[in-house]
Order: C-alpha cells, then sequence, then structure tokens
C-alpha cells in the first residue's frame, strides 16, 4: 500500500500495462522541492506500487514512453538547477539508467514520441526564459540533438 504524499505537478506517461508518474514537486515544507519518486498503477489489480526511483529528483520534466521504455528528460533538480541529464526506465528490470544528455538544460518542454524516437518542444533553459527551439532524440544512435541546428 502506498501511502499519501504531498505532490503536486507530477508527470504522468501510460503505458500497456498501466500508469508511470515519476518526479514532482514535493510539498513537505513551505519550499517545494524536486522528488525522484516513481510509482505504477496496475489497471489489472487496479492499486499503485512504488518502482525503483529516479536517479536524480527532478521537477517540471518531460516524462515519455518509448518502445517500452520510459524517459526522464530535464527538468529542476535540487537547488532549483537547470537539468540536462536523461534518465531511461526499463520495467522489465525495474532500473533507471542514464542515456546521453540534452545538449543544454530544459524544463517545462512538451515530448511526443513516434517511430521510436522522441521530439522535445518548447520550455525553457533558462529560468523565467521561454525557449521556442526543439530537440529529438534519435532512439538508434541514443543522441539528441537541436532540430534548428542539427547539433
Amino acid at each position: 500500500m502506498v501511502r499519501r504524499l504531498k505532490v503536486f505537478l507530477t508527470k504522468e506517461v501510460t503505458v500497456r500495462s498501466g500508469l508511470f508518474t515519476g518526479g514532482a514537486r514535493y510539498k513537505d515544507s513551505e519550499c517545494p522541492s524536486p522528488t525522484n519518486k516513481v510509482l505504477a498503477y496496475s489497471y489489472e489489480t487496479k492499486e499503485w506500487r512504488p518502482v525503483a526511483p529516479l536517479n536524480v529528483a527532478r521537477m517540471e520534466h518531460s516524462l515519455c514512453e518509448v518502445d517500452g521504455y520510459i524517459f526522464a528528460i530535464g527538468g529542476i533538480g535540487e537547488g532549483n538547477r537547470l537539468l540536462s541529464s536523461v534518465e531511461c526506465y526499463n520495467p522489465r528490470t525495474n532500473c533507471w539508467f542514464y542515456v546521453k544528455a540534452l545538449p543544454e538544460p530544459r524544463a517545462a518542454a512538451s515530448t511526443s514520441a513516434e517511430g521510436g524516437n522522441v521530439c522535445l518542444q518548447g520550455g525553457y533553459s533558462q529560468m523565467n526564459h521561454g525557449q521556442p527551439s526543439s530537440f529529438y532524440y534519435e532512439n538508434k544512435v541514443k543522441l539528441f540533438y537541436n532540430m534548428e541546428t542539427n547539433k
């Protein structure tokens, strides 16, 4: 049984077997902080259960599913530090591992997945500055690149 957590602004992703939510603003005091907690909801049992935590606590990150793997991308970490790190979760092994980082830190971006690849759009790369550029992650070569500059 999962106890009630004081979290808000969570990120969720739907997979074949259920729903995953990972990272969020965790409000345990006056100042919200990022969390590395990840929960999985099973459509079959209709229950939430904790799974392996993210390697890095994050909030305002992107979360998406590609080919059965879940990607946690960028966000804001401890100390309001913008993150460029990208983690990938393998549900079969219940393990998060790092993949190639973003070319620059990014938070509050939208993601979409198509053909085994990830497109990261918008968000911001500096506090209080919007960033209209897009990044594309090619799963075959495990690399993010800027769609406008091809770098």
